[in-house]
């Protein structure tokens, strides 16, 4: 059997592979194949009802927990967890056409499966231009990276405590 790595997270580090210890643990095995290409340093998620699917290219550029009212008027939720991408390691894989848009702001836009309506993602011309947000909560690959951030939590919901072990950043 070959082997692939596809990621060995030494605690406390950025993103990284470490090869030595790659090959001596069974964690090495764990791959992904994507139009029978095997991708060795990826992620996939897709929305609800399986019509829109994506893959990602790792490394990550910042993983965080957004408490702004858009975000948590958006989503429904207390907060959105997002995984940031540069856009051009991000490719929807199928239903492309079956995404809808809506802009939100001058400066933030959202899609969605026009058929559940789950996230997709999310873009923010304003704070991470060229980039892309994918919701967290719709990754289907293995993915236990914590969150290296929250923000805007001034504007977190009454009721929610913040996570003292991630940092926060108020802009």
């Amino acid at each position: 059997m070959e082997r692939f790595i596809i990621e060995i997270l030494p605690e406390g580090s950025e993103y990284g592979p470490r090869l030595e210890e790659a090959l001596a643990t069974d964690d090495a095995s764990r791959c992904y194949v994507y139009k029978g290409k095997i991708m060795s340093s990826s992620i996939t998620g897709r929305c609800h009802c399986g019509l829109v699917q994506w893959i990602a290219e790792l490394p990550k550029k910042v993983i965080l927990n957004c408490h702004c009212n858009l975000c948590r008027q958006l989503s429904g939720a207390d907060y959105s967890s997002w995984v940031i991408f540069p856009e051009k390691q991000v490719e929807i894989c199928q239903g492309s056409e079956d995404i809808s848009h809506y802009q939100a702001t001058d400066n933030y836009s959202i899609s969605f499966c026009s058929k559940c309506g789950s996230t997709v993602n999310a873009v923010n011309e304003e704070k991470f231009p060229n980039d892309i947000y994918l919701a967290r909560g719709n990754i289907t690959s293995d993915f236990d990276m914590p969150a290296d951030l929250q923000v805007y939590t001034v504007d977190k919901a009454s009721w929610l405590e913040i996570n003292d072990a991630i940092p926060v950043f108020n802009p």
